[in-house]
């Protein structure tokens, strides 16, 4: 009996990629029924991914070493000894190696382990809100609602190969606040108030907290970079 409720359950469920398009016809229906297991699953491919496409173009970008070496040059305060010793650095076939795999594998790694912090975080959020939140569900919904995402790293990808360039905004906020990430949070917003059954509001306050807090970290954590970087230069 318990076998057959479990099957019938499972049946109920609805198709990967029944979910993947409704994501980009009717959002509301993306997140009725999900396969918790397949969604992660997918949601750890689409990451590793797009962490390794950032990856690639940081690698790419180091591998253009006059590029990166009129870059440096440009830096105030950079002296000859200081240029010498980076020109060395970055004509070294080891070391651009070794930098390019850790910019690979860093970019794959920081973006999986990002979602299972932001997962941790907002199942604790939406249990303090009187919600009934499990960690499973609320990766699957962080998977399914980062798909928007995953499109503006292939975007970002294709235009730096095509054009040399870099697509992304020139500042903090600005890059925050794109169409995609925008597209990413109303998901987010829809996706939770139908998996905990909490109201539009309630979600809207979580996930817009959450988003606010991060901008502020990763706002400072830039700044302390700039700071800390301007102190050696």
């Amino acid at each position: 009996m318990k076998e057959e409720i479990m099957i019938e359950q499972e049946n109920e469920q609805q198709s990967l990629s029944s979910s993947l398009k409704n994501i980009f016809f009717k959002p509301s229906r993306a997140f009725e029924n999900i396969n918790l297991k397949r969604i992660i699953i997918f949601s750890i491919i689409i990451m590793a991914a797009a962490g390794f496409l950032t990856g690639w173009i940081g690698a790419s970008v180091l591998g253009d070493t006059e590029a990166a070496l009129e870059e440096v040059r440009g830096m105030e305060g950079m002296t000859e000894e200081g240029l010498a010793q980076t020109e060395e650095m970055l004509t070294s076939g080891i070391f651009t190696t070794i930098i390019s795999s850790f910019l690979i594998i860093g970019g794959i790694i920081g973006t999986i382990f990002g979602w299972l912090i932001m997962g941790g975080i907002l199942t604790l959020v939406f249990n303090l809100m009187g919600g009934e939140a499990k960690y499973s569900k609320t990766l699957a919904v962080l998977g399914l609602s980062w798909i928007p995402l995953f499109l503006r790293e292939v975007f970002k990808t294709i235009w730096f190969f095509s054009t040399g360039e870099f697509a992304s905004a020139t500042s903090v906020l600005h890059n925050q606040a794109d169409i995609f990430v925008l597209w990413n949070v109303i998901l987010l917003i829809v996706g939770f108030s139908i998996v905990y059954g909490l109201s539009k509001k309630k979600s809207a306050a979580a996930v817009l907290g959450y988003k606010a807090f991060y901008l502020l970290l990763i706002y400072g954590l830039s700044s302390l970079n700039q700071f800390i970087a301007g102190g050696f230069m």
